[in-house]
C-alpha cells in the first residue's frame, strides 16, 4: 500500500517542483512512498530543521506522526537543530559524514559525494560518470602533474559562524598570511564590498535569532574590514581550478564531519591537504590525503616542496579510492540516499 510524506527543507518550502533531493525520492518511491505537498500525510522529512514548516505539520491531523531529520548542515552553520530541545522532536535522526556516528557505531552514512562545478548551484544528472570529467588530470604522470598553473588553490566562501570556536577564522589566518604565489583563494565574500559582507552577517545573525541561537559576536565580526591579497574573486566551474591546482587546500567548516570538499580535490587529480576530522574516525584511508593537526605559516611551503615519490603515492592512493567498493557503497550520492531511503523504511516499518 503507498504512503506518503511531506518533504521540507532549511528555506521554508516543500521540494515537490523543485529538482533537488530527486535521488531520495527516487528510492523512497521505489517502496511505494511518494512525496506530498499536503501536510495532512504522517510522515514529515526535514533537509536540515525547519521549524514553521514542522509547527504546521504537528498542527496537521494526521495520526501517528513520523518526524525525520536528515542534518546536512553542520553544528557551526545550523546550531539550534544539534540541541537537545530540537532533537527530543524528531523521531529519527540522520547526520551524513558525521564523526559521532561512526565512532559511537549508530547508523552512519557518508556524505552524498556528487561532483558540482558550482555547488551553489548543484545539478543532477545520475548518468554521469564523474571519473570521465578529469580528463588529462588523471593522468598520473608526475610531468603532466607538474604542469599544473596553480601549486595551492583554497575554494571557499569568506563565511562568518553564530558560534566560536570554528574553522572558519583558521581559513582567513592562512588567507591573510599566505604568500600570493603559493596559495590562491577562490570564493565570494573575501574581498567584496563591506556592504555585502554585512548583508552576509545580517543573515547569519537573523536566521539563528529566529531559531533562537546565541550568536557569538566576535565570530560574526568575523575580520570584516580585512583585505586579503591571495583571494582571486569567485569562479562559476570549481572544477576548473581545482584541475589546474597541484595542491588543494581542503578546511572542514568543523572538526566533526567529513563533507564534500575532499572528494572534489581528489576527482580533480590535485593532492588534498586536509584540515578536519581524523579521516580514520569515519573510516577513511588517511593516505588519500596529506591530513594536518595543526597549521602554521610555513606548512603550505613544507609540503608543495614534496618528494616526487610522495606524490605519486598520494595520486595513487586518491585514484584508487574513487574506483574502490568504499567510495561507491559508502560516499557517492546514490549510494547514501539509498542507506537512508532504506533506513527511512526500516524505521517506518519497525513503528508498525
Amino acid at each position: 500500500m503507498a504512503q506518503t510524506y511531506f518533504l521540507a527543507f532549511t528555506g521554508g518550502q516543500s521540494y515537490k517542483s523543485d529538482n533537488k533531493f530527486t535521488t531520495l525520492k527516487k528510492y523512497l518511491s521505489n517502496y511505494n512512498i511518494f512525496q506530498s505537498e499536503n501536510l495532512d500525510t504522517n510522515i514529515f522529512i526535514s533537509i536540515n530543521h525547519n521549524s514553521s514548516l514542522l509547527e504546521s505539520f504537528l498542527k496537521s491531523n494526521a495520526k501517528n506522526k513520523i518526524l525525520i531529520l536528515i542534518r546536512l548542515e553542520p553544528f557551526v552553520v545550523f546550531p539550534a537543530q544539534y540541541s537537545k530541545n530540537i532533537e527530543a522532536i524528531y523521531t529519527l535522526i540522520i547526520t551524513p559524514g558525521s564523526v559521532a556516528d561512526f565512532r559511537s557505531r549508530n547508523f552512519f552514512v557518508g556524505w552524498p559525494h556528487s561532483f558540482q562545478e558550482n555547488p551553489a548551484s548543484p545539478t543532477i544528472d545520475e548518468n554521469v560518470d564523474y571519473l570521465q570529467l578529469q580528463g588529462n588530470s588523471r593522468d598520473k604522470s608526475l610531468e603532466i602533474w607538474k604542469k599544473r598553473k596553480i601549486n595551492c588553490s583554497m575554494i571557499t566562501a569568506n563565511k562568518v559562524s553564530p558560534i566560536a570556536d570554528t574553522n572558519y577564522s583558521l581559513r582567513r589566518f592562512i588567507a591573510m598570511n599566505s604568500s600570493p604565489e603559493l596559495l590562491e583563494v577562490y570564493g565570494p565574500l573575501w574581498n567584496e564590498s563591506i556592504y555585502k559582507k554585512l548583508i552576509h552577517r545580517f543573515k547569519v545573525v537573523l536566521f539563528n535569532f529566529r531559531n533562537q541561537t546565541y550568536v557569538d559576536t566576535k565570530s560574526i565580526y568575523g575580520n570584516l574590514f580585512r583585505k586579503y591579497k591571495t583571494t582571486k574573486g569567485f569562479v562559476p566551474n570549481k572544477y576548473s581550478i581545482l584541475s589546474e591546482s597541484r595542491f588543494s587546500l581542503v578546511i572542514e567548516n568543523c572538526m566533526e564531519y567529513v563533507s564534500e570538499k575532499l572528494f572534489d580535490a581528489i576527482y580533480a587529480g590535485s593532492i588534498p591537504i586536509y584540515l578536519g576530522p581524523r579521516l580514520a574516525d569515519v573510516g577513511l584511508p588517511p593516505s588519500i590525503a596529506f591530513q594536518l593537526d595543526r597549521y602554521s605559516v610555513d606548512t603550505l611551503t613544507n609540503i608543495v616542496n614534496m618528494e616526487d615519490k610522495s606524490v605519486l603515492t598520494y595520486l595513487d592512493a586518491g585514484q584508487n579510492f574513487l574506483q574502490s567498493d568504499q567510495y561507491k557503497n559508502f560516499w557517492t550520492e546514490c549510494s547514501v540516499y539509498a542507506k537512508i531511503a532504506n533506513k527511512i523504511i526500516d524505521f517506518i516499518q519497525g513503528i508498525r
